[in-house]
């Protein structure tokens, strides 16, 4: 007797294949709702991870030790709002691009 698959499982691409398949998912990444049905806006690029990496100059000039911490945890929250869809992954790489743009124009 077969098994029956529970309610809600996708077999499109189960796996590690399947994870990638969804970071790399270009449609349109889930807007939280108010009640009211106003969208809670995005932004493009994306406004946290731009004062993330703009901050990760600054805390590295404080101290190296910290200011690498500080680096792993911004490039974690560029990753994180991508896999949790709150952002498209051009919003967050768009966003490290301006920034990195704008911190070489002021500091040139």
């Amino acid at each position: 007797m077969a098994r029956a698959i529970p309610a809600g499982t996708s077999l499109a691409h189960p796996g590690p294949a399947g994870d990638l398949v969804k970071l790399l998912d270009l449609s349109a990444p889930d807007v939280p709702v108010e009640p009211g049905g106003r969208a809670l806006a995005n932004t493009f690029p994306s406004g946290r991870v731009a004062a993330t990496t703009a901050a990760s100059p600054v805390v590295l000039e404080h101290g190296p030790i910290l200011g690498a911490v500080f680096l792993w945890v911004s490039a974690g929250i560029a990753v994180s709002v991508v896999i949790r869809r709150y952002h498209f992954l051009t919003d967050a790489v768009l966003a490290v691009a301006m920034v990195l743009v704008v911190g070489w124009t002021v500091w040139r």
